[in-house]
């Protein structure tokens, strides 16, 4: 016989109906289960639905971070029909977007070994004093190991380790002795003797923090002989910061990067001579009216992202046979150009400037007007030439230009715009592109294959169409 409940609208009876009649509630998870799969996930705190201990329907993106729920998050499932729970044993975090990987730097190894504060995870380090070592591997992002270090200290006397430090010139020779060749590493002090470096020595050195001023007249850095030396984070202050020749069959070769120079009295910043000279986001600050750079027979002088700046003119000297100047996505105040080429054959002697700002507020020359010959080539592409002055920012006809802006010009050369480049604020040396620049988003591929992908500043290039002329990418 079929079993009826009826319900009598009286108190007692209701209570004896729902006595005789129970069943459980689809959509609650007080006991923490979800039994019907349309709605399989307990959103026991109401989070996600706003009604505690209720199971809910879930459509989500799969793999995705939700929340966190206490020490445990919460993801999408695979299908992205229901949530998932980690238990995390370093606890959740929003920021970390889900469980923390570390809360320390002990906790993180090579090749990701630094605790990122902001995330919770581990990275690869950025900084030299985000190692142990203070030594970082920027290009894999490893800290390395103290064991592959040599220490240097402006007091040193000991065995070249961290806690024991040693002199500038003898970390040179244990690293220029020992195989495999250690990093030499400046502890961030100052050192009042040169940096030396001569005939069949090789090393890498990482200066972050530390400057060179040496006690007497030598230049900050000599590398002399078929020498090498690649170098970062270092600031050279001296009449010359660097010298770099070789009288042997070998140039010497010099890479200096994150650096800055800072030049006293008038006389020659870089003195070069059959050397090869890589410069990479550096600052050289003239003081007085000198010469950035004297170059001399078989030399090669590559810069990118340099600001040279002084109080007076200045001038990047040129005079032998086989030279090269390649300065790209750079700023140059007052910095006119001297060549005299004694080259009667080819290779010849090539200047190329590309993604640069040359502003003058001085009479100065690019050096347009010197001797023509088959074997002398100044070349000028994307950049921007400015007179701050009233007078032409380019004098002589023995220059080549592709797609350049000069800010004035009475008989403008093939190749060359003629226009205001609007700059930010020119009189406070401020190079960067107002929005309604004619700069913006007008450079060409390069004809000589230069890198214009990151501008003085660090803004990858293009932020519009295409990249803007000069040293500066207006970022929109």
């Amino acid at each position: 016989m079929l079993n009826v409940c009826v319900w009598f609208p009286v108190v007692v009876a209701f209570s004896m109906a729902a006595a005789a009649c129970t069943k459980d509630n689809p959509r609650s998870c007080a006991d923490g289960t979800c039994s019907d799969p349309a709605f399989p996930f307990c959103d026991a705190d109401g989070a996600f639905g706003g009604v505690p201990d209720a199971c809910i329907a879930v459509s989500c993106t799969p793999q995705a971070f939700e929340a966190c729920r206490g020490d445990q998050a919460i993801s999408c499932s695979g299908d992205g029909t229901d949530y998932d729970l980690l238990q995390c044993q370093l606890g959740c975090d929003v920021a970390a977007g889900g469980c923390r990987e570390c809360t320390s730097v002990e906790q993180c190894s090579n090749p990701a070994p630094v605790c990122d504060e902001g995330t919770s995870h581990c990275r690869a380090c950025r900084r030299d004093d985000e190692c142990p070592s203070l030594v970082c591997a920027q290009e894999s992002g490893a800290c390395v190991p103290e064991s592959d270090v040599v220490y240097a200290s402006q007091t040193g006397i000991g065995q070249c380790s961290r806690s024991s430090p040693c002199s500038l010139s003898r970390a040179v020779m244990v690293a220029t002795t020992s195989f495999p060749s250690p990093i030499v590493r400046l502890l961030p002090e100052t050192f009042t003797s040169s940096l030396r470096v001569g005939q069949s020595q090789t090393v890498n050195i990482v200066a972050t923090g530390a400057s060179i001023i040496p006690a007497d007249a030598s230049p900050a850095m000599e590398v002399t002989d078929g020498g090498a030396v690649t170098i970062r984070g270092v600031r050279l202050t001296q009449i010359t910061p660097i010298s770099c020749k070789s009288t042997v069959s070998a140039r010497s070769t010099v890479s200096l990067r994150d650096a800055a120079l800072f030049v006293l009295g008038n006389t020659v910043a870089l003195d070069l001579s059959r050397c090869s000279l890589v410069l990479s986001n550096t600052d050289i600050e003239m003081n007085g009216s000198e010469i950035v750079a004297g170059m001399a027979d078989d030399t090669t002088l590559h810069g990118d992202r340099l600001n040279i700046h002084g109080s007076a003119s200045h001038y990047i000297f040129a005079s032998g046979s086989r030279m090269e100047l390649q300065l790209t996505n750079s700023r140059l105040v007052d910095v006119g150009f001297a060549l005299h080429s004694t080259d009667t054959a080819a290779p010849g002697t090539v200047f190329t400037l590309a993604q640069d700002t040359l502003a003058f507020s001085l009479q100065s020359s690019l050096g347009c007007d010197t001797t023509p010959s088959a074997f002398l080539k100044v070349r000028y592409e994307n950049a921007i030439i400015a007179s701050l002055g009233p007078f032409d920012p380019v004098t002589g006809t023995n220059c080549s230009f592709t797609n350049t802006l000069l800010s004035r010009q009475s008989s403008p050369p093939s190749g060359t715009l003629v226009g205001d480049p609007e700059f930010v604020d020119p009189t406070m040396r401020d190079y960067h592109l107002k929005a309604t620049s004619a700069a913006i988003d007008a450079a060409v591929p390069s004809l000589y294959g230069l890198d214009a992908s990151v501008d003085l500043d660090g803004t990858s290039r293009p932020q519009g169409v295409m990249p803007d002329l000069g040293a500066y990418e207006r970022v929109p």
